[in-house]
């Protein structure tokens, strides 16, 4: 039955209604350009509905129908039908069987399209139709069969206005279909209403809807409801457990956040893995990258786009993040990276090198092997700072005494065996890239040992990606002069400069979010660029910001995301980021902001487990913290 097909979706039978594409085409007209206008509209269609549809060559990759399809398989391949037909009716209009352009496509066609749509998937045509000429005809029980004027009124394709839904008809939404879906069909219906803000106004953007579902139906069809990401925020006060905000849980009335996807990055990411491929696996000569640009541009998230391509290598990402106040110790925040490294290599307390992206990790024998052998018991040096490097080498080794020196001295005896470390886990069985995150932070002493180890000839299959901010970064700072002397050392230095996004890069990013496509989330994504210039943390601030304060909300009814322009508009937001997350932080009561002085004080060391204790180390509310903190 109809309905057993509109409930596709929930999970009940799907027996799909054979789709009928030799539905009835417009009539044609004996008046002058009102006549002509009309015959147009029969031509296109009697073009395009006229031969068999089957899929296109360029679909053929694509999930077919078994034999007994389920509901996702029925469904992608009646939108391939759509797309095709869709396609016809532009080509007859690109090769002159109308007047009109295919960006130009009357609105007639594009709610013809509609009930034809409709009709694929719910198995009878929108209930009633209207012309603006005052004729009110029923289609719900029609077969196709009816003559011309009985299809659509001539009179009001005589006057030059266009029939339209009277608004009657059962929107797909309300039977269970995807939101996506939905909003595709409603749009086409509502093509002739001015009121319709998501109407189609050309075949054009038509197609490009369609060519997302059917190319990328997990994200833009099957997914259209926010249903996972690794970062959200909360806009509803639904309780949650630890456990939930550990696992990631959320509702579909949380905003979700994209964390590891790179937009308008194609031309810095291209030139990265340029360098990569040159010095790690071609074996080429030594260089040094540095990553340039403002607090939000997403340098980490590019930089992140190396652990893929270097794991299947079997080789090492190691992360120094440095801190503006964690300044204690001279070098601890490249010991502290290191002493991580050992502790995955040894498979301390369940840490392993194995990730959901690359489960297959490699054995590391081969590098404890190479410590051993390059240190033997001089390993004893470096365990002080880096402790877990013990676990590499055998009792016995780590039972040899090495002689106390003073203080000069001791520190060139621990630069020139941590010099041998980095060689011995540096090779081309397993190359390494050395991430200095927020390079502008490093003291003197760390910015002087990185130097050298990139400057020693004998560490070979070794990367060094920095990032700093060029703003924090004067032209008297340590950084600049150890760069330098990089250089005349001659180490290649590649600078790659990072901006904020442009606007279509910006609206695919709010397309992700908010699981809309990027026709119906462009108005708001000029908004949101308006207001950033494009930085994403600024993004995710102000969206999160507008989420809270009812003005981004989801809709229970329309399941998806609405907003008011006009309110948004008129808002006034901080000049920076800076101000917009301080606002926040003191909207917070006493006890939100403890914990945050605490995280604060742990610096990078911070994570979700510790926050999580945090948490759960008074009488708190979950939902009330998770929602504040947008965890």
């Amino acid at each position: 039955s109809p309905l057993g097909a509109a409930l596709a979706m929930t999970g009940a039978d799907f027996e799909p209604n054979p789709i009928n594409f030799a539905m009835a085409s417009p009539a044609s007209s004996a008046g002058a350009a009102a006549g002509a206008r009309a015959v147009a509209t029969e031509t296109t269609w009697d073009a395009a509905l006229s031969a068999p549809l089957s899929l296109n060559a360029d679909q053929s990759s694509l999930p077919s129908s078994p034999s007994l399809p389920d509901p996702k398989t029925t469904m992608l391949d009646t939108l391939r039908q759509c797309l095709e037909l869709v396609r016809r009716v532009k080509a007859s209009h690109v090769s002159g069987h109308t007047m009109l352009s295919s960006s130009q496509l009357v609105q007639t066609d594009l709610v013809k399209l509609g009930e034809v749509m409709y009709k694929a998937f719910a198995g009878v045509d929108p209930v009633r139709r209207s012309s603006s000429a005052g004729a009110v005809e029923s289609s719900s029980a029609g077969d196709g069969n009816e003559g011309p004027s009985k299809r659509r009124s001539l009179g009001a394709l005589e006057a030059g206005k266009d029939a339209s839904l009277d608004g009657t008809y059962a929107p797909l939404r309300d039977v269970g279909f995807p939101t996506s879906l939905c909003i595709c069909v409603g749009s086409l219906l509502d093509a002739t209403n001015s009121q319709c803000l998501d109407r189609y106004t050309s075949i054009n953007e038509v197609e490009a809807d369609l060519v997302l579902m059917v190319g990328k139906p997990e994200r833009y069809l099957f997914d259209s409801k926010p249903c996972s990401s690794t970062r959200t925020s909360t806009t509803a006060s639904t309780p949650m457990s630890a456990a939930s905000l550990v696992n990631g849980a959320i509702d579909s009335s949380r905003l979700t956040f994209p964390t590891n996807k790179l937009y308008g990055r194609d031309q810095q990411l291209a030139e990265l893995l340029h360098i990569f491929q040159h010095v790690l696996v071609e074996g080429g000569q030594r260089e040094f990258i540095t990553l340039t640009g403002y607090a939000g541009t997403g340098k980490t998230v590019l930089v992140e786009q190396l652990r893929k391509p270097l794991a299947a290598r079997s080789g090492n990402f190691i992360c120094c993040k440095f801190d503006k106040l964690n300044h204690t110790q001279p070098m601890q925040v490249i010991f502290n990276a290191f002493d991580v490294y050992c502790k995955e290599i040894a498979g301390i307390g369940g840490c392993s090198r194995k990730t959901p992206e690359i489960p297959d990790m490699p054995c590391y024998c081969h590098v404890r092997e190479a410590v051993q052998k390059a240190l033997g018991g001089n390993i004893s040096v470096l365990t002080d700072l880096i402790p877990n490097m013990r676990h590499l080498v055998d009792d016995k080794v780590m039972a040899t005494g090495t002689t106390d020196l003073p203080g000069v001295e001791a520190l060139n005896r621990f630069i020139y065996f941590f010099r041998m470390f980095i060689r011995a886990i540096a090779s081309t069985k397993t190359p390494l890239v050395l991430f200095l995150d927020d390079l502008q932070w490093a003291d003197a002493a760390a910015l002087e040992l990185i130097s050298t180890l990139a400057a020693d000839s004998e560490v070979k299959s070794m990367l060094f990606v920095a990032t700093y901010r060029e703003e924090d970064v004067s032209q008297d700072h340590p950084l600049r002069s150890e760069l330098a002397r990089l250089q005349l050392s001659g180490i290649r230095i590649n600078s790659l400069s990072l901006d904020n996004i442009g606007r279509e890069d910006l609206n695919a990013y709010v397309s992700d979010v908010l699981h809309l496509s990027p026709r119906i989330t462009r108005p708001l994504a000029e908004l949101v660029h308006a207001k950033t210039t494009g930085n994403i943390l600024f993004v995710v601030e102000i969206l999160r910001s507008l989420s809270a304060e009812g003005l981004l909300r989801f809709s229970a009814r329309s399941r998806r995301w609405e907003w008011d322009a006009d309110v948004i508009q008129a808002r006034s937001v901080d000049d920076n980021v800076v101000g917009l997350i301080t606002k926040k932080i003191l909207n917070l009561d006493n006890d939100m902001q403890w914990m945050l002085k605490v995280a604060a004080c742990l610096g990078s060391q911070s994570n979700g487990e510790t926050l999580i204790q945090l948490l759960l180390s008074g009488d708190r509310d979950m939902a009330k913290v998770s929602a504040a903190l947008d965890v």
